[in-house]
């Protein structure tokens, strides 16, 4: 059975406490979505029913954050790795409309260290707009990592 690293327990403890609205220590089915959501996981509303009574393990329409910890293992790292760059290009999309202009790049790479210049960043926008609008979609930023071996998503 494989297990969470601490880092990977701190950050999803992190979610979980941060999507507890009332402050609880459970999670309902509204809170359970709002937390998949920010993890950067898609799911269809049957799907989500069927997770959250799949982590609910006592059966008493609550989730406990020891009940989230243990199933988090059990995701297949495709499926980790597929949220992780959802949730990526959510948090660069900085006016939340759904594609990533020439300046939410920038500030993109910059956060992670990146020393390329402007016009760098704008070659590498024209390389991957494939439909020239001058913005990346969440379809052309995973079409970029799939030509990086990351075709899964």
């Amino acid at each position: 059975m494989s297990h969470l690293t601490p880092s990977e327990r701190e950050s999803y403890t992190k979610f979980f406490l941060g999507v507890d609205a009332n402050g609880d220590g459970y999670l309902n089915k509204i809170e359970f979505k709002c937390l998949c959501e920010k993890l950067g996981f898609r799911l269809k509303p049957s799907k989500l029913i069927e997770m959250f009574h799949g982590v609910d393990t006592d059966n008493n329409d609550k989730i406990t954050l020891d009940e989230f910890l243990a199933t988090m293992p059990g995701i297949s790292p495709v499926d980790r790795e597929c949220a992780n760059i959802r949730q990526m290009f959510v948090a660069a999309d900085i006016n939340q409309d759904g594609v990533l202009s020439s300046k939410e790049l920038r500030e993109a790479l910059c956060s992670v260290g990146s020393a390329l210049q402007q016009s760098d960043i704008d070659a590498l926008l024209a390389r991957l707009d494939k439909d020239i609008d001058g913005k990346l979609s969440y379809e052309q930023f995973l079409e970029h990592l799939a030509n990086r071996g990351n075709d899964a998503c």
